[in-house]
Parts: structure tokens; sequence; C-alpha cells
């Protein structure tokens, strides 16, 4: 084929364009415009591709489009664009009353207390499918898809939903009981019975609660990945998710497994006295509270394991016995000091820690501030609002801005650690945290009596023993008194052997014996504190007449300066008119 130059190929460009002008601007018969088309497919036709890259641009140019040029192939996954906001699936939540008036109507027999308890139990019915929906998401759209996608291990998956797969049927059952129990008029009766027996499997919460704290850390520490944190986020972008995260999917369940006793309070509190339900409730409502006191244990171990497993010591020596021995976590979060830096505190069941946030190797951890404080040392100050100032050690002497809700902790003796002052953010959480103080310090075991009691049966003073009599003692109480009498008397009518009957006698004679010396120890101790409480009374108001007598000196005293003040003036006085008088007398 004949390559063209670059003066022939312009040339046919420029008739091509005269061309193509002509037949679309100018009428030409029939014939002529079939001439022209072939004569301009003609001229087509001798333009070849060309060598050289001119001859291909003014091509291009002179038919007015571009050639995109052939992309490049690339096998990496293409980075995730969020698609267009699109609605969010919306729950139907409704009452009994706007179900029963889109059915049929209210049955006119009712009281306002039966509607108020048919609303609860269409409340607990409506939200058992509302958490049965969540969690077959959870199941079916995060876990399997995670599974066949291979973005995780069957481990890090257990570790993370936990005991799904045995939550599902337990909230079916009673929806499906509840569905049954409801007569044709749409109320429900009796269901005290179903609830009884139906919150005994329940106990399946309490291993998915203690796991929660693991499979939370497991799931943030897996969005690191891209492929996890790629399939997380096109998930939550999706309407089925209600804009929802999946923890906060999963953690719905355990927020509806601790409201069932309200839920089931609410049913109970609107039953009639003479319905055999209410009896049912009642003990339904135990049990729950029971499982949900069991779970927060269990719950409150996991969380001593694994934060006590991240907080570390500057120094393998400052190590605290009481951190290891802790068993339970009672509370823990951030606060703040007096000098505006941010603690996390945990309190445990034996010990309260302050540490800092840290991280080391790409991990989260908790550095110790201070020393830890032991339970058995621990005292709670409540301050008042005003009372600290916030700031450093320099602004603490001008007029700094003052904190609110503040609370000191800190040893019993002061010589062996440093106290905290700690800000919360409000007063609720002030409030929550002193809760927790004070429920940790009343478990505190102090010093029983019972162990320094006397062989005799004698107990010490609980106030303390004076200084001046180390063995005063208390007499018996009239219980144990009227015990004593009671063996004495059997011991006294039981048959036996005259040698054993005058064994049991000096034994008896011997023992009341020693209790009559203590008694009489005991009264002359008391005579003395007696005789010393008097003498200090003596000496007490011989303090105060003495005060008395010095008082009435003072005035005295006083009185007497006024006279004498007066007295120099009226000399003052007199030796003026004498001189009045001798000046007159010589004019």
């Amino acid at each position: 084929m004949e390559v063209l130059s670059d003066a022939s190929s312009s040339c046919c460009v420029l008739e091509l364009e005269t061309l193509f002008t002509q037949t679309l601007y100018t009428p030409q018969p029939k014939k002529k415009l079939r001439k022209s088309m072939l004569r301009v497919s003609s001229i087509a036709n001798l333009l070849s591709p060309s060598k050289s890259i001119k001859q291909e641009k003014e091509f291009q140019r002179s038919i007015s489009f571009k050639v995109p040029p052939s992309p490049v192939t690339k096998h990496n996954v293409t980075p995730y664009k969020a698609p267009q906001p699109s609605p969010a699936k919306r729950r139907l939540s409704r009452t009994w009353s706007e179900m029963m008036s889109t059915v049929g109507h209210i049955p006119i027999q009712l009281t306002h207390r039966d509607i108020k308890r048919q609303e609860a139990i269409y409340e607990l019915y409506q939200g058992e499918n509302d958490l049965v929906e969540d969690l077959t998401i959870v199941k079916k759209t995060y876990r399997d898809s995670m599974e066949k996608l291979q973005l995780m291990t069957e481990w890090e998956l257990e570790q993370i939903f936990g005991p799904v797969d045995k939550l599902i049927p337990i909230h079916e059952e009673l929806a499906s009981g509840l569905q049954n129990q409801r007569l044709p008029d749409g109320t429900t009766r009796d269901i005290g019975s179903l609830l009884v027996d139906w919150v005994q499997k329940l106990k399946d919460y309490i291993p998915f609660c203690a796991n929660q704290v693991f499979g939370k850390a497991l799931l943030d520490e897996k969005k690191n990945d891209p492929a996890v944190d790629d399939f997380l986020q096109r998930c939550q972008d999706s309407p089925f998710s209600r804009k929802l995260d999946l923890w906060t999917l999963l953690d719905g369940a355990r927020g509806k497994f601790i409201k069932y006793p309200l839920l089931l309070k609410a049913i109970h509190k609107y039953t009639c006295d003479t319905d055999e339900d209410k009896e049912y409730l009642l003990e339904a409502i135990k049990i729950v509270e029971k499982i949900i006191s069991e779970a927060d244990h269990k719950t409150g171990e996991a969380k001593c394991k694994y934060y006590a497993g991240r907080i570390s010591f500057l120094y393998e020596e400052e190590k605290c016995e009481a951190l290891e021995n802790s068993t339970m976590l009672v509370c823990n979060g951030s606060l703040k000091n007096n000098k505006g830096s941010k603690l996390h505190i945990f309190l445990f069941n034996k010990v309260l820690v302050a540490t800092r946030l840290v991280t080391q190797n790409g991990h989260q951890g908790y550095q110790v501030y201070r020393q830890p404080i032991p339970v058995e040392e621990l005292v709670v100050e409540d301050l008042k609002d005003g009372e600290v100032k916030v700031g450093s050690f320099r602004s603490a002497f001008g007029s700094g801005q003052t904190a609110k809700n503040v609370l000191r902790v800190g040893f019993m003796d002061g010589g062996k650690g440093q106290s905290h002052t700690l800000i919360a953010t409000d007063q609720h959480d002030k409030r929550q945290w002193l809760q927790c103080l004070n429920s940790i310090l009343k478990t505190v075991k102090k010093p029983a009596t019972a162990s320094n009691e006397d062989p005799l049966g004698l107990r010490p003073d609980p106030v303390g023993q004076s200084s001046e009599s180390d063995t005063e003692l208390q007499p018996f109480p009239e219980a144990d008194l009227q015990s004593l009498s009671e063996e004495e008397s059997e011991d006294l009518s039981s048959e036996g052997s005259p040698g054993e009957n005058s064994r049991k006698s000096k034994r008896k004679s011997s023992g009341k014996e020693n209790f009559k010396v203590t008694r009489k120890d005991s009264l002359t101790s008391l005579s003395s504190i007696a005789s010393s409480l008097r003498s200090s009374t003596s000496s007490m108001r011989n303090s105060q007449s003495s005060l008395r007598s010095s008082v009435s000196s003072l005035k005295s005293s006083t009185s007497s300066l006024k006279s004498k003040k007066s007295s120099s003036s009226l000399r003052k006085v007199l030796r003026k008119s004498k001189t009045d008088l001798k000046s007159g007398s010589k004019k």
C-alpha cells in the first residue's frame, strides 16, 4: 500500500472537510450526493495507517474526536469508594394500641391497667423479633461471609462472635410462645409459667458477656487489616445494617439481656394481685436477676484478667502483689487530675491503680502512675466544688479556675504514698465512682472481735482498752449467763457416781471462783476509771473557776485604768481653773 507524504495528507484532510461541509449545509440532487459520498469513501480508503505519529495526530484532529489510549491492565484491587447515601432500613416500631387500631379495635371491657399490661407484653414480644433479626444479620451477613472469604480463622471468629448460634433459637422460642398465647381479640393473658421456664435458658448469655472484652480487643486489632476493614465498611454503608457497625449489633444483645428485669417488672406492675401470673412473674424476675449478677461477676473476672495483663510497671521491683491477687474488676474509666493530665483509673477488688495510656510494639497498654493503693489502706474523700484549683504548680497560687466534681483517693498513712485528686466529667460520673469506691470499701474485712475473745467468754471493749488497765474486760451478756445457768442445772440434775459428782462440783466451784476473781478485777478497774474521771472533772472545774477569777481581775484592772484617766483629766481642769483665778485677781 502506498504511503502518503505530509503535504498530500494535509490536502486530503482539507478536501474531506470541505466535502463534509458541502454535504451538510448545501442542498444537492440525489445523484451528486451519491457521487460525493463515493468520492469521500474513496479518498478515505487512500488514507492508510501512517508510520509517523504526526499523521495520526492530524487525522484524529480532522475527524474531531480522540481515541483514548488503552489502559494498562492492573491486577491490584481497586480502592473502596463509598456509594451514594442510600436510605437506611428503618425498623417498624409500634405499640400494642397501634397494632390493634390497624387490625381491629381495642376491646371495650379492658381497663387502663389492662391496656398498660398488654403494652408491656407486646413490647417484650416486639423486642424479641427485633433481636432475632439483628442476630441473624450478625450470623449470616458478617460471620458466615467472613468465613467464606477467609478473612479470619475459625478461632478468631469464635472469639469475636461467641455463641451466637445458641442465642437465636432462645429468642425465637419466646417470640413464638408469646404469639401462641395471644387470643383472637388481640390480648395475651397467662405468660407467667411460660417465662419461668424460658428464663432458665438465658444462662447462655454468661459466657457470651464474659467473652466480649476479648472479642472487642480482637476486632479492633483485625480492623488494621485492609481487607477486613473494607468488608466491615461496605456492610455498614449497606441499608440492611441500618448504618450500625458490627460491634453495635453484637453489644445490642447484651443490652437487651440486662433489660429483662425491667421488662418483666413492668408486666408484673400492671398484673392484678389476684392473678396467678403475679407469683410466676416475681419468680421469673428473681431468676433473671440472679443470672445477670452471675454474668456480671464472670465479666468482671474476664476484664480483670484482660486489663491486668496490659498494665505495666516502669521497674520490675515496683510490681504490686495486690494487683496479682485481684480476681475482679469493679470499674474503670478516664479521669483527670488537678494538673489537667488524663489518667485511666482501675478499681480492682484488691487495689486501686492509676495509669497512663502508652503504646508498646503497636499495642495499647497502661503504665502505672505513682503507687497503687491497696483497698485495705484506701481513703476516699468527696471534695466540694471550688475547693481545688486546676492547672500547674505556678497557677495554683494565682486566681486560677476552680474544678467541679472532684474526689480524692489516697493512703490512710500519708507516708506510704501520694494521693490522687481526680476530676470527673460530670456529677453523674462522680456519683458512680463514689458508689463503686464505697461498695468496695464495705467489703474490706476489719479485725473481728470474736478472734480476740477470752477463753472464758469475756470480750474486750470494742472501742478500745483503757490506758490505765490492760486487762479490762466486759462481763458476760445476759444470754451467756442464762446458758451457763442452764448448763449448771443440767449438770446438777444428771445422775452419776459419787466420785464423778464430786469432781464435777470441784470443777464448778473452781470455775465460779475464777469467774468471781475476774469479776472483781473488772469492778476494781471500773472503779479506778470512775475515780480518774471524777478527778479530771474536778480539775476542769478548778480551771474554770481560775479562768473566771482572771476575767474578773481583768475587768477590775480596766475599770481602775478608766478611773485613773478620769482623775487625771479632773486634775488638769482644776489646774486650769486655778491659773484663771490667779490671773483674774491680778487684773
